[in-house]
């Protein structure tokens, strides 16, 4: 009885030592304010220049534990941050992206299967569409993008593909023209 009431007694410490570490990993509030302050911080870690984003725009992919921020830096320089959603309702950032293109783009894998992503600027409004042809698959798709200066755009991947990344991507103005 003795070692039963301390298998129990170990498990349940366990138990509370995992519940501690998966909450304080899940920390983020899910509100522009908390995401902005916690890129922030993620962005800077070890960094003596002090980057400073801007969330510009934060969406959920579909019905997935996966959110993606669009942000801006002092520099204008774009990026995206990816985010994935707790049992608890608070968020963690598990990676991000910036540079100086005007498009970026990414395949990731989500709690409901693989998205491509792109994030971007068209803020001379000249891209109306964007075609992405993956490398390594037969599979393509477009995105409309003619509406907005800046934006992110998710495309769920029908199949499991072996290598979704790289993709060709082509820049399209109205009249399907490519822009260099």
């Amino acid at each position: 009885m003795r070692k039963m009431n301390y298998y129990i007694m170990i498990l349940v410490i366990l138990g509370i030592g995992y519940s501690v570490f998966y909450i304080n990993s899940y920390s983020i509030k899910n509100t522009n304010e908390s995401v902005e302050s916690s890129l922030k911080d993620w962005l800077n870690r070890g960094e003596t220049r002090q980057l400073n984003p801007i969330l510009i725009e934060k969406v959920r992919i579909d019905d997935t534990t996966t959110h993606i921020g669009l942000f801006q830096l002092e520099n204008n320089n774009i990026g995206y941050v990816r985010l994935v959603e707790g049992v608890n309702g608070r968020l963690k950032i598990t990676n991000t992206g910036h540079g100086t293109g005007e498009l970026q783009y990414q395949d990731i894998e989500t709690n409901k299967g693989l998205y491509y992503i792109l994030v971007g600027e068209n803020t001379e409004k000249k891209i109306h569409n964007i075609r992405v042809e993956l490398m390594y698959e037969d599979y393509n798709f477009n995105v409309d993008v003619s509406t907005e200066d800046r934006f992110i755009r998710y495309h769920k991947l029908p199949i499991k593909f072996e290598k979704p990344y790289p993709a060709e991507i082509t820049v399209l103005d109205k009249e399907n023209n490519v822009i260099e």
